[in-house]
C-alpha cells in the first residue's frame, strides 16, 4: 500500500508507527495518531497525508457535534470500502452519539468517467458486501450504534431512490454529510 518511491527510512517509520496499514476491516490509525505531529510526519506522502488529514477533520467535526449537542444523523457519499464510514462509526461511539443513524452511499461500480487524475473504473475494487462488513465490524463500535448503520447501493444521481431509502429509515435531518466524491460530475449530482 505504501508507495515504492517513498524513502526507505520514512517507510520504516510509517510501518512502525502505523502497524495497522490495511484497507480492510481496520481503522488504520490509533486514537493517539490523530495529532498534528503524526500529520506532519506523513505530510509529504500524498496518500497518507490525505487519509490521516481526513480522519483528523472528521474527529474534529464529530467532537463538535457532540459538544454542541447538534441533532441529526450522519452520512457519507462515496464510501468505497468503508474506511471513512468506519471512522464515523468509531467516532460516534467514542463521543457517545450512539442514538444516531449512520448512512453510507456508493454505487460500488467505480468511477463512471475520467476526470483529472482519476480514471474511469477506478475504485471498482469494492462491493456493497465488503463495505457493509467493514462498517459492521468497526473496532470499538457500540452495538447499539451498529444497529443504526445503513449502507445504500445507489448512484448519486438516483436522488429519488436515496430519499426513499432515508425516508424508510426515518431519517429527516443531518448533523454531518461527508461528500467523498472524486470527480466533478458526482459532486454535481449530490
Amino acid at each position: 500500500m505504501l508507495k515504492q518511491t517513498m524513502p526507505p527510512e520514512l517507510k520504516r517509520w510509517l510501518v512502525a508507527r502505523f502497524p495497522r496499514l490495511s484497507r480492510n476491516n481496520r481503522l488504520r490509525y490509533r486514537w493517539s495518531d490523530l495529532t498534528e505531529k503524526a500529520y506532519q510526519a506523513v505530510y509529504d506522502n500524498r496518500h497518507e497525508e490525505h487519509a490521516l488529514g481526513r480522519i483528523i477533520n472528521l474527529r474534529n467535526v464529530v467532537r463538535s457535534i457532540a459538544a454542541e449537542k447538534i441533532q441529526g444523523d450522519l452520512a457519507e457519499f462515496g464510501c468505497f470500502q468503508g474506511f471513512s464510514l468506519m471512522w464515523i462509526i468509531h467516532l460516534c461511539s467514542r463521543f457517545h452519539l450512539r442514538d444516531r443513524r449512520i448512512f453510507g452511499f456508493d454505487g460500488f461500480v467505480g468511477l463512471p468517467e475520467d476526470d483529472g487524475q482519476f480514471h474511469k473504473g477506478q475504485f471498482s475494487d469494492t462491493s456493497f458486501d465488503l463495505c457493509l462488513q467493514n462498517a459492521l465490524s468497526t473496532p470499538g463500535a457500540s452495538p447499539r450504534l451498529l444497529k443504526n448503520v445503513h449502507v445504500g447501493r445507489h448512484l448519486f444521481e438516483e436522488k429519488k431512490e436515496i430519499l426513499e431509502f432515508l425516508r424508510t429509515r426515518e431519517s429527516r435531518a443531518f448533523s454531518l454529510v461527508h461528500i467523498d466524491c472524486d470527480i466533478g460530475s458526482a459532486c454535481d449530482s449530490i
